[in-house]
């Protein structure tokens, strides 16, 4: 959240994130506001069957802030509803669950928002058409190492469940488009994968996948190269990250380096001829050795898998 630019000279209304006599702080769409209250000021406009609560505010409760004369001093503050009215736990837990940590969550729903319009905004620009295909399908995939979620349907009232499953990506759907003559397609799609929980799983995700007729692998890396850098600038970060945590910075400008599946597993994995091994091997390397190497610094793409490893 960010701090609102200038006093308004009109009443406001906003959701409470801490009330400390005289402090009163408050968000008001996408900003913060601070607010000088005192005690006298408050009145409660809920209906008079409302619950009674103590006197004073309590986070999550929404009010109206009539300004005075000072700056950010009120001249009355209105109580119009409480949590515990929204069907909220009498201390506001919920509203204060997404505010907590000096507003992070709600700062990152925002952000979410703002990077969701910027993409969008980025494959359009390209000429990009954005789809929606099922969710719900009779066949999930042929990928061995994938677990689709079943899922129970009736086509209409009375019929008998049928199995279905949720997508684990919309790949099969969108080739279908592609098949049918639309050569750039894009699509921002929630998937499923059941058994998968981890620092880098989870069963329910949100996936972006984009597909470009006639061109080859080389343009998707470009694709990426543009995407996160345009995202970083879009969202004022700038093309350099910071790491979490105090860990090291990202430099995500252009080029990155292309890195080929047997290359990163000499270098990395320390296998001198891994064409050599199984496939089960390879996959073993890859992820012990080989993934927690990359992207250190700057981004990698790892690419040219062997033939072996293709699914469609």
């Amino acid at each position: 959240m960010t701090p609102s630019p200038s006093h308004p000279s009109h009443p406001i209304h906003g959701r409470v994130l801490a009330w400390t006599p005289p402090e009163l702080l408050l968000a008001v769409g996408g900003a913060v506001q601070r607010w000088h209250v005192e005690e006298p000021s408050l009145v409660d406009e809920r209906p008079t069957e409302a619950p009674g609560l103590d006197a004073g505010v309590r986070p999550g409760d929404f009010v109206r802030v009539v300004p005075g004369s000072t700056p950010w001093r009120a001249l009355e503050v209105s109580r119009l509803s409480t949590s515990v009215d929204e069907g909220f736990s009498s201390s506001g837990a919920d509203f204060w669950r997404v505010q907590r940590d000096d507003g992070r969550l709600y700062r990152n729903l925002i952000g979410r928002a703002r990077l969701l319009d910027a993409l969008r905004a980025f494959f359009r620009d390209r000429g990009f058409l954005e789809v929606e295909t099922p969710l719900v399908v009779k066949s999930p995939g042929v990928e061995v190492h994938l677990a689709a979620v079943p899922v129970q349907l009736r086509e209409r009232p009375g019929a008998p469940s049928a199995e279905r499953y949720l997508i684990t990506s919309p790949e099969f759907h969108m080739k279908r488009l592609l098949g049918a003559g639309f050569d750039r397609l894009f699509q921002v799609a929630k998937v499923f994968r059941d058994g998968e929980r981890g620092e880098r799983h989870r069963p329910e995700f949100t996936m972006l996948e984009w597909y470009r007729a006639f061109e080859g692998y080389g343009a998707l890396m470009e694709d990426c190269e543009q995407l996160l850098t345009g995202l970083s600038e879009a969202l004022g970060s700038g093309p350099i990250l910071k790491g979490r945590a105090g860990g090291p910075l990202l430099d995500l400008r252009p080029p990155w380096r292309r890195l080929t599946f047997f290359e990163a597993l000499r270098e990395r994995g320390g296998v001198a001829r891994p064409w050599e091994l199984s496939v089960e091997e390879q996959e073993r390397v890859l992820v012990e050795r080989v993934e927690p190497t990359l992207g250190q610094g700057a981004p990698e793409i790892l690419c040219d898998y062997p033939v072996s490893m293709a699914s469609l």
